[in-house]
């Protein structure tokens, strides 16, 4: 368990934290069998709860979640949940993010959703991982898919495709949205201090295309210098929103 008192004049700028004036309690428990098996290592229900609240408004944020977790031998897990999630907003809210009619600062809602999640063997070479969700979000309905593939080949590269679908319904004067986003990542190492990351990112919410690619070098202990090409492309006609070429030197002073 875990309680939280965050004052007035907390500064969120310079923490973990990103508001002030709240007070958080959490709590989880659980409880697993151990089966003698050759498939299934551990199985078992568990709970997990948050609320938030601050002396003006009362209760802002409630999350309560049913969960069971089973974990195979091979360390693949899955796990089934049935959450009730209460939202206050302090400010106006798209929940699509597309434009739609916000839904006003001062109103609440309280929304139940079904979720899943798997992971397969993270030791393995190749594992995946996945997610999907559905239920009520907001004043409507969400239906949520995700999920990544990795390979890893040694410590010289690793390479992933990360996905997620939202199907949002919403009644009107909100809008319904499908959002998509799709986007390949490679992490190279030539040596011990070299290094290079690319990514490429399609999100059909701002409608764009982004690709990031990475150089560096570690030329002495926590030192380092960065080489950046950014570009992001109208994904249609890949006319070029903006691009930008940057150049980062850090250098770790012992004193």
């Amino acid at each position: 368990m875990s309680y939280s008192n965050i004052g007035e004049n907390f500064n969120p700028t310079v923490g973990f934290t990103p508001r002030n004036d709240f007070q958080r309690a959490a709590g989880s428990i659980g409880y697993q069998w151990f089966p003698r098996s050759r498939l299934i290592n551990r199985h078992g229900p568990g709970a997990e709860t948050e609320t938030l609240w601050n002396e003006t408004l009362g209760v802002t944020d409630e999350l309560h979640t049913l969960f069971y977790r089973i974990q195979f031998q091979s360390l693949s897990t899955i796990t089934m949940a049935v959450s009730n999630r209460y939202t206050y907003l302090f400010f106006p809210f798209d929940p699509t993010r597309t434009g739609g009619k916000a839904l006003e600062s001062g109103t609440d809602y309280r929304n139940t959703f079904f979720r899943m999640n798997f992971f397969t063997n993270p030791r393995n070479s190749f594992f995946v991982s996945g997610r999907t969700e559905i239920g009520e979000y907001f004043t409507g309905n969400i239906m949520t898919l995700a999920g990544s593939g990795n390979y890893r080949y040694g410590y010289r590269a690793n390479i992933s495709m990360n996905f997620s679908f939202n199907r949002i319904r919403l009644p009107e004067p909100q809008s319904s949205a499908d959002l998509f986003l799709i986007g390949p990542r490679i992490d190279l190492t030539f040596s011990k201090s070299l290094f290079w990351t690319t990514f490429v990112q399609y999100n059909n919410q701002i409608d764009n295309l982004n690709i990031n690619t990475r150089l560096q070098w570690r030329y002495a202990p926590v030192s380092d210098f960065f080489f950046v090409y950014t570009d992001n492309y109208f994904p249609t006609t890949f006319i070029s929103k903006q691009r930008a070429l940057i150049a980062k030197w850090t250098y770790w002073l012992n004193l």
